[in-house]
């Protein structure tokens, strides 16, 4: 009698990349950003270090709440049709902006400000093209309501001018 013989099949194991010191500085610097807005503001978000579900994101754009941020929403480009018609093989992901701002309109509506947070001294073209792109999603989410708009500003947090890694500046820009 020999001992059987077990072969066990592979498994796939997905070992993340190590990230890069820009990248963890990147994540360090935005949770900071969060972290000291938080003390001041009302921010709606998930709990860890996930992002907010489509229909929490829904919640947040529609309900009446006294939240003034909500910190990674969902935005679905599939309601878009970006892709010119359904035999484009272009697919787009689902963008997931930093902060999403609601203000007050003063006829009692509401208006939404778009902001990503980047760990940079200036904010690049194509840092403003990601914000852009969320606007576009936005606008067609919010195109049923008539009493909700999206800002026409866009907004890169960024590492303050002063050098002081952190704290943050704005800066806004037109979309």
């Amino acid at each position: 009698m020999g001992a059987d013989k077990v072969e066990l099949a592979a498994i796939p194991v997905t070992v993340p990349p190590l990230e890069s010191k820009w990248a963890q500085f990147g994540h360090e610097f935005e949770k900071r950003v969060i972290t000291e807005l938080s003390a001041t503001e009302s921010i709606y978000r998930p709990y860890g270090d996930g992002k907010l579900t489509e229909q929490e994101t829904k919640w947040f754009l529609t309900a009446d709440h006294n939240f003034k941020y909500a910190y990674q929403a969902s935005l679905d480009p599939s309601l878009l049709d970006a892709t010119g018609g359904s035999a484009s093989s272009l697919s787009l992901s689902i963008g997931y902006p930093d902060l999403l701002r609601r203000d007050a309109t003063p006829d009692g509506g509401r208006k939404f400000s778009l902001i990503d947070i980047k760990a940079t001294r200036k904010a690049a073209q194509f840092h403003r093209i990601q914000v852009a792109f969320y606007a576009l999603i936005l606008q067609n989410l919010l195109a049923q309501d008539a009493s909700a708009t999206a800002d026409e500003f866009g907004e890169i947090w960024r590492l303050a001018d002063d050098g002081d890694a952190k704290s943050y500046s704005p800066e806004p820009f037109k979309l």
